[in-house]
């Protein structure tokens, strides 16, 4: 296997000051082209630590990764210390140079000197380019291993992999055939699943690799085949088979599959049926309707929502009567069911979702949530404990009305896919 390692570089991610996305990023990117991590080091802006994280890397690795530390500021030292490492020197390139210039020129400003440094380089690498932004990319060689350099800025980063490093990585190191499918589940635990799937463990191909990934939208299973790109006909062969074992395994709680998200899911379910939604947000504050409007062409079966966060609003908007909430309490199953209905009729929909709870512990009380769908044939609620924190618990009952609303437009607890 082709050992890859990835370098993070800055001091605002040690202090967790911005989150690491890059990560996450350019190890689902390299999966999909068939490489993978071996390691991810996060490391400071340091002269010392750049040179002894990049040079042991080096030693062990086929392909390190770097990002960060590349901008016009005084605390971006990777490229001198790369300078330094590779026994070279800094040199104009002229390319980079001219691209900043008419850059600059075309939004009507003027190269300043922090910005024209960025076309130095060192005279041992190749340059990448980076037309998303100032800094470039830097490709080294030692050994038989490469060094790619990219900036940290997620958006330049990440076209950055794809369109200039990438393509150099398969030049040296080809990855070979390699593919994958994913199942989305609901409603089972890890440990369920792996139940169901030790026969097929036991007995599947030396080519193939399973991989359990539990998330706040539900189970994923990924299923992948690794082989020779001569092979690649067998490869196919070897996955399809699998993969309709493992649908056939779990056909009564699959949602979703592969890069098909739960937003996705549920506008596939109502589009084919010619239905449209609506929501009523207490708990979640919106995050339902937010995870919605995500995907493209929401508008042609999404009516909009109300995020009814205080009491006046569910009693004023939604009409949720005041003795049922006096009665009942805001967290209860009426309650969530009046909104989901109460929503449904006021905005035109056919399917109504409703959250209302406690996304954090209060005292002695601790986080729940009641979630309504309703539809012209009734209503149904169902009520989650919640064990995670407000962010967390806050996604995860988006996640799971989502899943709700599926359910009920299958007209059971089949799945939609």
């Amino acid at each position: 296997m082709i050992r890859v390692t990835l370098i993070t570089i800055g001091d605002e991610l040690l202090k967790g000051r911005i989150v690491n996305t890059n990560t996450t990023q350019i190890g689902s990117l390299l999966r999909r082209h068939g490489y993978s991590l071996q390691r991810n080091l996060t490391i400071s802006d340091n002269r010392e630590a750049i040179g002894q994280t990049v040079t042991e890397a080096l030693e062990s690795s086929d392909i390190v990764l770097t990002c960060g530390g590349l901008g016009p500021t005084r605390d971006d030292i990777t490229k001198h210390t790369l300078a330094e490492l590779f026994h070279s020197q800094l040199v104009w390139h002229a390319p980079t140079l001219a691209f900043l210039e008419a850059r600059l020129a075309a939004r009507g400003r003027v190269l300043n000197d922090l910005t024209r440094r960025q076309a130095l380089v060192p005279d041992v690498c190749e340059v990448v380019p980076n037309p998303n932004g100032t800094a470039p990319g830097m490709m080294f060689r030692r050994g038989q291993s490469l060094l790619f350099c990219m900036p940290g800025v997620p958006f330049e980063m990440i076209h950055m992999l794809e369109d200039g490093v990438l393509p150099r990585m398969k030049a040296a190191f080809s990855p070979g055939y390699f593919d994958h499918r994913i199942v989305r589940m609901t409603d089972i635990p890890e440990s369920d699943a792996a139940m169901r799937m030790e026969t097929f463990e036991n007995e599947k191909h030396p080519a193939l690799a399973v991989s359990y990934l539990p998330r706040l939208d539900g189970l994923w299973i990924e299923v992948s085949v690794r082989m020779e790109e001569g092979q690649r006909a067998e490869a196919e062969q070897i996955l399809n088979d699998a993969w309709m074992q493992v649908r056939g395994l779990f056909a009564d709680k699959i949602y979703a599959i592969d890069e098909r998200s739960l937003p996705d899911a549920i506008g596939e379910a109502l589009r084919s049926r010619g239905l449209t939604l609506a929501v009523a947000e207490s708990l979640t504050g919106g995050k339902i309707a937010a995870s919605i409007v995500s995907v493209s062409g929401a508008s042609d079966y999404f009516k909009g929502s109300v995020t009814a966060y205080a009491v006046s609003v569910k009693t004023s908007v939604l009409h949720v009567p005041q003795e049922v909430i006096d009665s009942q309490g805001v967290v209860s199953e009426a309650v969530a069911r009046a909104m989901a209905e109460q929503v449904r009729i006021l905005l035109g929909a056919d399917l109504g979702l409703a959250t209302t709870g406690l996304a954090e512990k209060d005292g002695d009380v601790f986080p729940r949530a009641w979630i309504a769908v309703a539809d012209a044939a009734g209503s149904e609620a169902r009520l989650l404990n919640l064990h995670y924190d407000r962010p967390s618990n806050i996604e995860y009952v988006s996640n799971y009305a989502l899943r709700m609303g599926l359910e009920r437009l299958a007209g059971t607890s089949s799945p939609v896919i």
